[in-house]
């Protein structure tokens, strides 16, 4: 009888380390496993990140008098409004574009502003209807694949300020 305990002694010692093992094994794969999604989710969101290598202007979002100074300090400067159709074709800054903010969302500031190529030396400006936009342009200067600018300007006060003083319009 006295073997027969011993067998089972050891048998119970060989069941318990057996479970130990599978306890750890499992363990052991599970880190391996969320280490492995990890990675592979971090390579993902770097291989999609938009800004591979370029430095995208960060936007400045001044006064009246700063936007017109800087404004005019430029030299062939591109002027974006983004305000509705509607307010775009009933009065605007000079020589300024329209800007439909919902293709900035989808496909950056540099497809929103209808570039065809980037010009990292030039400035460009932009204005809503009272400031409130500027989110929008963020946005897409952040999804921007380019550097397209070497400043960008938001007006405070939007078209509301240039209009109400006084500034020529078209």
């Amino acid at each position: 009888m006295e073997i027969d305990d011993i067998l089972e002694h050891e048998r119970e010692k060989h069941e318990r380390l057996d479970s130990l093992l599978n306890y750890i094994s499992f363990g052991i794969g599970s880190i391996i496993f969320v280490i492995f999604f990890a990675v592979v989710l971090a390579l993902v969101f770097w291989f999609l990140s938009p800004q591979t290598g370029t430095v995208v202007a960060e936007p400045h979002i001044v006064l009246l008098d700063e936007f017109v100074e800087a404004l005019e300090a430029t030299e062939n400067p591109e002027i974006f409004d983004m305000r509705s159709e509607k307010d775009y074709s009933a009065s605007h800054i000079p020589r300024a574009e329209m800007v439909k903010t919902d293709k900035c969302h989808t496909f950056g500031i540099d497809v929103c502003s209808r570039k065809s190529s980037c010009d990292s030396t030039t400035t460009a400006f932009y204005y809503s209807v009272k400031g409130e936009d500027y989110h929008e342009v963020r946005y897409a200067l952040s999804v921007s694949k380019s550097s397209c600018w070497s400043e960008v300007y938001l007006l405070e006060g939007g078209f509301v300020a240039w209009n109400s003083s006084g500034l020529e319009t078209e």
